[in-house]
This record gives C-alpha cells, structure tokens and sequence, in this order.
C-alpha cells in the first residue's frame, strides 16, 4: 500500500466516524424525545411498522465496595486487571 492509498484510508475513516457520530447524536436525541412521550403518557410499548419500541425498569445488583472493604479490610489482592487495546479516531 503507498503512502497516498494509506491516506486517503485514514481520511475515509475520518469521514466515516464523522458521519457515525452526528447519526448517533441524532438516535440519541430521537430516543430521548420518544422515551419523554413514553414515560409522560404512562406507555410502556410502542409497535411501529418495522420496529417495536420497549420502555422497562430493569434492576441491578452490585456490590458495595466501600462496605466490603469497611468489614473485610483490603480487597486489592482481588482485584483483576485486563489490558484491552482501543481503536479510536479522533478529530483533528
């Protein structure tokens, strides 16, 4: 691959995460206005024609930390660490 062809690759991808980010921005402010009217009308199911639309409590169990550690002591020796590559494009 020559220098140019690996430009213009990277310009691409600029471009393409552009584009990606003003389409997420755009569901997100759709989801939120649809998410509004669902919770304001007390609906909790939405059917279109190509998508239905679901608006649930879910809950979620974690531990508390701080309290563990205030019983238990250190919890450091049971802490796992995982490395994990990002791939990311940044606006210049």
């Amino acid at each position: 691959m020559t220098r140019q062809e690996l430009e213009e690759k990277i310009d691409r991808l600029h471009k393409l995460k552009l584009a990606a980010d003003f389409l997420r921005d755009e569901f997100e402010d759709l989801k939120e206005e649809i998410k509004s009217l669902m919770e304001e009308n007390g609906i909790d199911t939405l059917q279109g024609t190509s998508c239905k639309i679901l608006l649930q409590e879910r809950k979620s169990t974690k531990l508390d930390q701080k309290k563990l550690e205030a019983v238990l002591g250190d919890l450091s020796a049971y802490k796992k660490t995982t490395t994990v590559k990002y791939f990311y494009v940044r606006s210049i």
